[in-house]
């Protein structure tokens, strides 16, 4: 405690200076000692000087005020609902305590400070514009304060879609009462205006663009945020095929798609080629129906545009060969003509099946005489242009057959089978004809010698008539 001291003279002169002297209520109010005139102990001289110590402190001043608060909030900024923890102390002792954000009411759950004035309560961010906002906590009669920020925030729904689909924008943090522009690809394609809070929630619709990720950005001017939309389309074929389930030559398909443009002509090629076309519903959808066309066993690619949107389907196509087929005749026991007829067996597959036949003039059919492929039936007569000349039965002819189907997928060879060619006469009217030639001649060269025998010598012509006169 301070203390004042005072050199005390005479009475008269104390009470002089007292009576001059005004009074001092701030001094007490802060604890202070004033100095105040007393008299002198008994028996002292008048008029002598002493000093004396005096404690003028009031018991009665004010009780200070507590420590200051100290308030924390986790996290410090955020969207609107954000979870926020407070934490503190130094607020009045068990004390009810609320928590209040730019002066309205929140969602904390009812709370009290501890004996000692510590606290600790959560509550939701409201919705709200983007920026600084003021988070109160009072007990009635103390009060301290801290910053949030709101943050801006901005949700697609969906992410992706065909074109035409109907998107859904909801937003937090922007200006109140401001015009909130939505552009897709840097186009815009829709305006709100935001809430009292700053929250927003529109609509539109994706405008037509190539499958692929574009970019919407939510904008007032000063707070934006910048989100992505995946244009997609799609499209299938019916049956699907693989290698474990293969399709076939002449399979009817059913190929449908999701997300192509309204209005425009769809195109459906195979392996490049074109095979159907058909328009797009008003729902960005169609359905073509085509025959698969012959082409090779394997993986195969059709292809599905409506001039601006491109898909690939795949396709499998049948690998597995047909059986070969089995030969009738002829047989090595049969002489054929030189326009001889070949039969075989018929071979059966989904792919549809076409023949090849070979002749060859040994077994090995290293030297191959004819070869014809592209036979639809199973059978098959050389023509005039394609006859074989005649042949002995020690060196007779060969042939066989295989199947191909549709896919190109080839049977192996059938089992060869010889057979003979005969000549054009039988060899009993050759040889007849040779021996009627033979007479034919002998008995003209007969005729031709008795015709000489028998004609008369010459002689000349004066000669004659002379004698014939005499």
């Amino acid at each position: 405690m301070r203390r004042n001291v005072l050199h005390v003279f005479t009475p008269v002169l104390a009470a002089c200076l007292l009576a001059t002297i005004p009074a001092a209520p701030s001094l007490a109010s802060i604890g202070e000692v004033a100095s105040s005139p007393i008299t002198g102990p008994v028996g002292a001289p008048p008029n002598s000087a002493q000093t004396v110590a005096v404690d003028t402190s009031d018991d009665s001043a004010p009780t200070p005020p507590p420590a200051q608060t100290q308030m924390t909030i986790t996290p410090v900024t955020g969207p609107g609902g954000t979870r926020v923890t407070i934490m503190g102390t130094g607020l009045s002792p068990d004390a009810n305590i609320t928590v209040t954000f730019d002066n309205a009411t929140t969602n904390a759950a009812p709370a009290s400070t501890s004996p000692t004035g510590s606290f600790s309560t959560s509550f939701d961010v409201p919705a709200s514009p983007g920026g600084p906002h003021v988070v109160t906590v009072s007990d009635g009669t103390n009060a301290e304060s801290n910053i949030f920020t709101v943050m801006t925030t901005a949700l697609l729904k969906p992410t992706s879609g065909y074109v035409g689909t109907k998107v859904d924008v909801g937003g937090t943090g922007f200006l109140a009462g401001r015009k909130v522009n939505i552009l897709f690809d840097n186009i815009p394609v829709q305006t709100v205006i935001s809430g009292p809070d700053g929250s927003l929630s529109i609509s539109f619709e994706v405008p037509a663009e190539v499958a692929g990720t574009y970019s919407v950005k939510v904008t007032d001017g000063t707070n934006s945020k910048d989100l992505s939309f995946a244009v997609t389309t799609s499209a299938s074929i019916s049956p699907l095929t693989s290698s474990s389930s293969p399709g076939y030559v002449g399979q009817g398909v059913t190929v449908s798609g999701v997300g192509f443009l309204s209005g425009k002509t769809v195109t459906v090629s195979y392996d490049g080629n074109q095979v159907a076309t058909g328009p797009v519903g008003s729902d960005s959808q169609f359905s073509l129906k085509f025959m698969i066309p012959p082409s090779k066993g394997g993986p195969h690619t059709i292809t599905v545009s409506d001039g601006l949107n491109s898909l690939p389907v795949a396709f499998f196509m049948d690998t597995t060969p047909p059986p070969p087929p089995a030969l009738t005749s002829p047989d090595a026991t049969v002489v054929v003509p030189a326009g001889a007829t070949f039969n075989w067996t018929a071979v059966n597959d989904l792919s549809g099946v076409t023949y090849t036949l070979q002749i060859a003039d040994n077994p090995q059919f290293s030297h191959v005489v004819f070869e014809k492929s592209g036979i639809d039936k199973t059978e098959y007569q050389l023509t005039k242009d394609q006859q074989l000349k005649p042949s002995e039965k020690n060196k007779p002819y060969y042939w066989q057959v295989k199947a191909v189907d549709g896919a190109s997928n080839e049977s192996r060879w059938s089992d060869a089978r010889s057979f003979t060619v005969a000549s054009p006469f039988p060899r009993w009217a050759l040889y007849t004809l040779i021996g009627l030639s033979a007479a034919i001649v002998i008995l003209l060269v007969l005729w031709v010698l008795r015709r000489s025998a028998n004609q008369p010598t010459s002689t000349e012509p004066g000669k004659q008539g002379q004698a014939q006169q005499t």
